[in-house]
């Protein structure tokens, strides 16, 4: 149809080219359809990801103490370690201490991923907002 509307002939149409525009919209409509795909992933990611996160396992609370061999070893502090919070929604635990910071680590690495400092005399006590979007210290200073 478009040849005849373009005065094409199609002898003079290259062998490379003749197929090349139903192989890109073939293409387009793949990429659409990953697209769409995606999204609909994200969507659901972020609509699980608004409500606190449900920890599946065992109800018996005996089940929750450590037992040995530990997972990681959280070093860092200079001095004694005053409190031990873990995040309401993230994979993140907080620690104090009497060296006057705060120590955020990725629990399921180990590895320290922020200091918090800020506190000229020994941390006491660490609190989350409900929501997690907040930390809380308390200080002798």
């Amino acid at each position: 149809v478009f040849q005849g509307e373009a005065n094409v002939d199609p002898s003079q149409i290259d062998s490379k080219v003749q197929g090349l525009l139903e192989k890109k919209w073939t293409s387009v409509v793949r990429l659409q359809k990953k697209v769409m795909d995606l999204e609909a992933k994200l969507s659901e990611q972020q609509e699980a990801s608004k409500g606190p996160m449900k920890l599946g396992g065992p109800k018996d609370i005996t089940s929750w103490i450590p037992r040995p061999p530990h997972r990681h070893e959280l070093s860092g502090h200079r001095q004694a370690v005053t409190c031990v919070l873990f995040h309401p929604l993230y994979a993140v635990l907080c620690t104090a201490s009497e060296d006057a910071t705060v120590k955020l680590y990725d629990y399921e690495s180990g590895e320290v991923e922020r200091t918090l400092k800020g506190h000229t005399g020994s941390v006491h006590d660490l609190a989350f907002s409900p929501d997690g979007a907040t930390l809380a210290t308390c200080s002798s200073d």
